[in-house]
């Protein structure tokens, strides 16, 4: 079994916490069940989609891995989904990939999410904005990957479907800090 998680930038801060809650989560509840002793693999990425899949093929291939707590990012985790139909023998876990595509575009039948995707996270938002902040146009503006993507739909879909309009999209290369510049030009 791996939990592998990216521990280089740019998502270097939340693999940590992510690896101190699955050691916390070992210390606390042990590794074994039923009789099983579950043996852990750590794999590091860069949270790009090739560097997921070669992690996970070693996993596969060297490691001998037989299930799959992968991945971090939105990216990585529809590369792994399409990775998973490679290998139907093997199971895979989603960690905490929040691409919608992850498993509901195209799904794998050995690729299970049991997190919500990014556009759950933003319900009610778009709804809020339209009918209790009286907002009837908006500007987004966040990182250009997946992830951030699919929190952007599940906010325009309510904000839109309410009579909203987005009037500019605005995508700052992922790991970058130039959002002061694009809220301006936003704006």
């Amino acid at each position: 079994m791996v939990s592998r998680q990216p521990w280089k930038a740019p998502t270097r801060c939340s693999a940590r916490t992510a690896f101190a809650a699955h050691q916390t989560a070992l210390n606390t509840l042990g590794k074994k069940v039923g009789d099983k002793e579950l043996e852990f693999v750590i794999a590091s990425t860069d949270a790009t989609p090739d560097s997921a899949v070669r992690a996970v093929r070693k996993l596969i291939e060297q490691d001998k891995v037989q299930i799959l707590l992968s991945p971090l990012s939105g990216d990585e985790g529809i590369a792994v989904k399409n990775f998973a139909k490679t290998h139907p023998e093997l199971t895979f876990v989603n960690a905490a990939s929040g691409a919608q595509e992850t498993t509901y575009v195209d799904p794998a039948p050995n690729f299970f999410r049991y997190n919500m995707d990014g556009a759950q996270w933003q319900v009610g938002l778009g709804k809020y904005a339209y009918e209790t902040k009286g907002y009837r146009k908006i500007a987004t503006v966040g990182e250009d990957y997946s992830f951030i993507y699919t929190q952007v739909f599940g906010l325009v879909l309510e904000f839109c479907g309410a009579g909203g309009q987005v009037t500019n999209r605005q995508w700052v290369p992922l790991g970058h800090e130039g959002f002061r510049l694009r809220h301006r030009r936003a704006a």
